[in-house]
């Protein structure tokens, strides 16, 4: 269903009043924007205090010990109790299981959660490890005499939309279909800007629905050992629907195959502009765990999360009423001086560093995280072994986007 007239109405209003109170200096504001370099703004919300109220409406905080707070206080939810359309919630098209809170949430969690075990994918390191050689063949082969490839395009975003089709169980040519689709709403979380964007967002969502059913019905005749199987076995048992199977399986298939590999092409970019952690990591590639963790503090995936007061609550001296939206700035906090000397700097040898909030905290922890980190420590450290002397070729192309943060483009040459 295209938008409406008065969504129409509405977005563009909201768009000239966040473009004003952006010329008035709000960091919030000039963060929705959605500027190339966010980091700037952080800075500027953390002079304003640990947490204080945006002039656009909801409250921010790039504070690193409040933030995780509020990430683990069960007095925030991710729901907006009153149903209204926020300023954080206005760009947003999925609202599944992102957005549910205990109990629901914790059906559901409970039911995915021993397919995105860390037990599971570290046994799969060889395999993810020979899909990453695959790729890297087959990029060098088609770069020829140049030596040239794009990390994101031929590498990160493939390895993942892979490993994503292994979790689901997809195979033959539905695994070509399922790939596509998933890519065409990969820009779910960051919202669309335009009518157009809006339209194109929903379609492509509609018709990875349409698809995941169809999956569904194949693994209701076909059961297999998925996480599509997994939730149909346990669908009689714990009274899980199939819209609710269909919505969990659409996140997890966007998540997985956009954040991670957002975090695999930032964590090369880092390393290869501060080339003597390269060195670090080619002459000692057991060092990539913590490149990982470093990139997920330094340069992270997501930069934005919203919370909804259930009470009224008090934070830093700050009165949020209920029902008033908190806006965490990971991106922020995982930058707060306070908690890691030298921010700005990328160092994967940080000694004790806290756990960067990239994955969130408490009851809505990323559940992906898992497959998250194995996934990028085992890209890293295949191309940090086979490619030892790769360089940047070209200028990079980020997305622009208020809350993701990612590349479409880091090309690469290995002569």
């Amino acid at each position: 269903m295209a938008i409406s007239a008065d969504q129409e109405q509405e977005q563009a209003e909201l768009a000239v009043f966040i473009w004003r109170m952006s010329m008035l200096g709000d960091p919030y504001a000039q963060i929705l924007l959605r500027q190339v370099n966010p980091y700037r703004f952080f800075e500027k919300a953390r002079e304003l205090g640990p947490i204080h109220r945006s002039k656009v409406g909801p409250w921010v905080t790039p504070d690193y010990q409040v933030a995780r707070g509020i990430l683990r206080d069960t007095r925030f939810g991710t729901r907006d109790t009153r149903g209204e359309r926020t300023i954080a919630q206005f760009t947003s098209v999925d609202d599944s299981f992102l957005k549910l809170d205990p109990p629901d949430h914790t059906r559901l969690r409970r039911l995915v959660t021993p397919y995105f075990g860390a037990r599971r994918f570290n046994a799969d390191r060889p395999r993810i490890a020979r899909k990453c050689h695959d790729l890297l063949d087959a990029a060098l082969e088609r770069a020829g005499e140049t030596g040239e490839f794009d990390v994101v395009t031929d590498y990160a975003r493939p390895l993942m939309s892979e490993l994503v089709c292994d979790v689901f169980g997809v195979q033959g040519d539905f695994r070509e279909r399922f790939t596509l689709c998933s890519a065409r709403t990969g820009r779910v979380f960051e919202g669309y800007s335009s009518p157009e964007q809006y339209q194109e967002l929903e379609e492509a969502v509609a018709d990875l629905q349409a698809l995941l059913w169809e999956l569904v019905e194949i693994r209701a005749r076909q059961p297999g050992p998925d996480v599509v199987s997994g939730l149909l076995r346990a669908q009689q048992d714990d009274g899980l629907t199939m819209e609710e199977v269909v919505g969990v399986c659409g996140l997890l298939s966007i998540a997985g195959t956009e954040s991670t590999s957002h975090l695999i092409g930032n964590a090369v970019l880092a390393l290869l502009e501060n080339r003597e952690q390269w060195d670090l990591l080619r002459a000692d590639p057991e060092l990539t765990p913590r490149a990982v963790e470093e990139t997920l503090r330094y340069d992270p995936p997501n930069h934005l999360i919203s919370r909804v007061a259930r009470e009224d609550v008090v934070l830093a001296g700050q009165r949020i009423a209920a029902d008033d939206t908190v806006v965490i700035m990971t991106g922020g906090a995982n930058r707060d001086p306070q908690v890691y000397p030298e921010p700005q700097r990328f160092d994967m040898l940080r000694e004790d560093p806290a756990e960067p909030l990239t994955f969130s905290a408490g009851v809505h922890f990323c559940l992906g995280a898992a497959l998250a980190r194995t996934a990028a420590d085992t890209a890293l450290r295949v191309l940090a072994e086979r490619l030892p002397e790769l360089r940047q070729a070209g200028p990079v192309s980020r997305r622009r986007s208020s809350s993701v943060r990612g590349l479409e483009h880091l090309p690469v040459a290995v002569r």
